[in-house]
């Protein structure tokens, strides 16, 4: 029973602390876009968050319903009428408008929020699966295993949702016939990692994208910052630098 409580409160703490927050947050700052069943890119966050939600209160009456000491606060608080409801609120307070001129660094936010949330949703199923396995409990197991299969239904979502935005990339205008990009220093230190941003470095007159390279995580590496042209301090410490480079995502030229 111990040890089912436990459990019961890391996955309550996990759920308000990782998933609402994480969901809630996103729905403002995604792309305010048709994603599935009618519903934006902004709207499906939301929804999201407000399903998490919804667990967050199943967990807090499992926690109740095997802890009357807990149960007792709970009433103190006035939760019982949500725990007994299983209602969540609403978390949909948009839509959020955006200028045009936003949709690559809004595209890129989305990106981001998407692959956390497969990874939050992956790193849940795995716990509560974990937990369905060690409790006795067999209303518990009924109960985790309800919410893992919802889980599972929202990784395959976002999967989608990932395959949507790799459908749909930024339309990026250009003044080149090739399609590069074109960066005045001005306008790369724009793209410095950071805020949902991109990481891009100039080498040699050409622009990079370091975004997914693990040694430039956060938008520095060694005390170079993205968003720079970093030609000398690159020809210095990486002698072949042309295999290095050549490894990279080319997004465009400094002009």
């Amino acid at each position: 029973m111990q040890k089912d409580l436990e459990n019961l409160r890391n996955a309550v703490a996990r759920e308000l602390l990782r998933a609402v927050t994480l969901y809630l947050k996103a729905s403002q700052e995604v792309l305010n876009e048709p994603f599935t069943d009618g519903m934006t890119y902004q709207e499906y966050f939301a929804h999201e968050a407000s399903d998490e939600m919804l667990h967050y209160l199943q967990e807090l009456n499992l926690i109740a319903q095997r802890d009357p000491i807990q149960q007792e606060a709970f009433a103190d608080h006035n939760l019982q009428a949500f725990l007994t409801s299983a209602t969540a609120p609403s978390f949909w307070f948009g839509p959020y408008y955006y200028p045009s001129s936003e949709r690559e660094i809004r595209w890129h936010k989305t990106y981001d929020y998407v692959v956390e949330s497969i990874v939050t949703e992956m790193e849940t199923i795995n716990l509560y699966e974990s937990y369905i396995q060690e409790t006795k409990d067999k209303d518990l197991k009924i109960a985790l295993t309800e919410i893992v299969n919802h889980e599972k239904g929202d990784l395959a979502d976002f999967n989608q949702m990932l395959f949507s935005l790799l459908s749909n990339p930024p339309v990026v205008q250009t003044q080149q016939s090739n399609g590069q990009m074109q960066f005045t220093l001005a306008q790369l230190t724009q793209y410095n990692g950071t805020n949902g941003m991109p990481a891009y470095i100039a080498v040699s007159g050409k622009v990079y994208d370091v975004t997914r390279v693990p040694a430039w995580q956060g938008g520095s590496h060694y005390g170079l910052m993205a968003g720079r042209d970093v030609t000398a301090q690159f020809m210095n410490c990486h002698p072949a630098q042309g295999m290095i480079l050549n490894g990279l995502p080319l997004v465009g030229v400094l002009v």
